[in-house]
């Protein structure tokens, strides 16, 4: 199943309603922070979207990442994971090669 990253463009705080499995979960994100929720649009989220409060990344993998759904995260973590798997692939190149 596809999911989105949801990132506060604000300096403030950010509230709205996605979807998580079966419920709806109420979040706010603090300046740079994002959470990752289901493929599926709300009235919030259109609502803070289409007043450039968030941004949506409904082409997000995050199967790269394996963050859990609902909760939120610095764009740090992003950072840090990206980091780690280019690690990881370049150890197994070289493993590969030995």
């Amino acid at each position: 199943m596809k999911n989105w990253k949801i990132k506060n463009l604000l300096q403030e705080n950010v509230k709205f309603i996605c979807k998580i499995g079966e419920n709806t979960k109420g979040i706010v994100l603090n300046p740079n922070e994002f959470c990752i929720a289901d493929a599926q649009q709300t009235a919030f989220i259109e609502s803070q979207e289409r007043k450039g409060f968030i941004q949506v990344d409904r082409e997000f993998d995050n199967s790269k990442y394996n963050l859990e759904i609902g909760v939120v995260y610095s764009e740090d973590v992003l950072k840090t994971k990206s980091k780690l798997e280019i690690a990881k692939e370049d150890a197994k190149k070289y493993i590969d090669k030995n």
